[in-house]
């Protein structure tokens, strides 16, 4: 597809989340149908940290069974870097699981900055990320 697509709802409340985690890493699913991002899953990050996260895999499955029972797909995963620049970290790239789109929410500063990627095999490829009305 080269972008994704997220409307502005749930792309605010990805922010939103990540914001309310500071100075914690935040994460989680974002998922949607017809390509298009429609709800975003907040997830509680069990590393508790700040330059880490862990999905609480519980929650990941009952949000993965959620999306099937709506017929949506997951389409993207995110978490946020809250002193640091949206660019993925090695480990970020060592632990990639599903071919979806990876964004970062980077809050070092005023005003936060959201990155989107494509990573596969370690090769990460920046993809743009074009909101629509919800």
């Amino acid at each position: 597809m080269g972008y994704i697509r997220i409307a502005a709802g749930a792309y605010r409340e990805m922010v939103h989340h990540c914001m309310e985690e500071k100075p914690l890493e935040a994460c989680g699913l974002l998922s949607g149908s017809e390509g298009t991002v429609g709800r975003c899953w907040n997830i509680r990050n069990v590393n508790q940290s700040p330059v880490s996260f862990a999905m609480d895999m519980e929650q990941v499955v009952t949000a993965l069974q959620q999306m099937k029972q709506h017929n949506e797909q997951l389409l993207g995963i995110y978490h946020s870097h809250p002193n640091s620049y949206p660019y993925p970290s090695i480990f970020d790239i060592e632990h990639v699981v599903y071919p979806c789109s990876y964004l970062i929410v980077s809050l070092n500063r005023l005003r936060p900055r959201v990155r989107s990627y494509r990573i596969t095999g370690g090769d990460v490829q920046h993809e743009p990320i074009w909101l629509v009305p919800s």
